[in-house]
């Protein structure tokens, strides 16, 4: 019998901060986008998707968690924000934890426990002030 998974997105940001050298001098920016790749790929209902920016800049380099299953008590889960992703060992404990979900079908919780390293790098989503805000800046006001 071949192990339940369940299905995961992991959200790169590559926008005008996360990725790049001006931003975060000295990470291997190239080697953690292909770890989470390889991660990715070993799961076979997981998506790597790389976007464009996902807002929180001060906190480059942001990788969302987005399960698109349900928890096991039925509730939706949530996406978990992860930011200043800049080493090796932040992407491989990353990487790790993203696979035991996976291959877990919802036993391990994506709203934590998380390792305290992982806890650390664990940033809140940003909320609808900074959405507005974004829009706001993006266009002229209807007023």
């Amino acid at each position: 019998m071949s192990p339940v998974t369940a299905a995961v997105d992991v959200v790169v940001c590559r926008g005008c901060c996360c990725g790049t050298a001006r931003k975060r001098p000295g990470t291997d920016h190239e080697g953690q986008l292909a770890s989470l790749a390889e991660a990715v790929a070993a799961l076979p209902a997981a998506r790597l998707v790389v976007t464009d920016c996902l807002g929180p800049c001060e906190q480059a380099n942001v990788v969302v968690v987005r399960p698109r299953g349900r928890l096991q008590d039925g509730r939706r889960a949530r996406p978990v924000w992860f930011g200043n992703v800049t080493d090796a060992t932040g992407t491989a404990e990353l990487c790790a934890w993203i696979g035991e979900i996976s291959r877990t079908a919802g036993q391990v919780s994506p709203e934590g426990p998380l390792s305290p390293l992982l806890d650390s790098l664990r940033i809140p989503a940003p909320g609808p002030e900074r959405v507005r805000d974004t829009t706001r800046r993006a266009g002229p006001s209807k007023a």
